[in-house]
């Protein structure tokens, strides 16, 4: 019965003290590869649902890629913003994520966003660190609600 109780009380402060969001997008990724790897372009799908308190933001984040061989991750990032306007229609974004993969992958990275009424633009980069190889990462997203 506590564990219930305490339960609903963390679900009800979280969504009293913070604002959720859901977010979905797209996006292009160049892969540069170590060795006799092969650098390659990638396509992204990514889906995000934040949890923002003041100008942190917690984010748990899916991504699948596709080159030549499709590949999904999952994990979670944090974020600051900065230069909000007064309706915080426009906003910026630094963050960092870790992203863990379907085998052994895993994803490291950092970005920064720009955030226009409903419309997320980020530049990202991200160290593999399985393989070795960075990727640049340029996304677009829009806030569902």
């Amino acid at each position: 019965m506590k564990t219930i109780l305490t339960a609903i009380l963390l679900f009800v402060s979280i969504n009293v003290f913070a604002q959720t969001t859901l977010s979905a997008g797209v996006g292009r990724a160049y892969e540069f590869a170590k060795g006799e790897q092969k650098s390659v372009f990638k396509e992204l799908i990514i889906s995000q649902v934040n949890q923002t308190f003041g100008n942190f933001t917690l984010s748990a984040v899916t991504l699948a890629v596709n080159d030549s061989i499709a590949a999904g991750y999952i994990g979670t990032g944090a974020s600051y913003s900065f230069g909000m306007s007064k309706d915080s229609a426009q906003q910026f974004f630094i963050g960092a994520n870790i992203l863990k993969g379907e085998s052994k992958d895993a994803l490291v990275g950092i970005g920064i966003s720009m955030r226009q009424k409903k419309t997320l633009l980020g530049l990202h980069l991200q160290h593999d660190l399985v393989k070795g190889n960075q990727w640049v990462a340029f996304t677009i997203q829009q806030l569902l609600f």
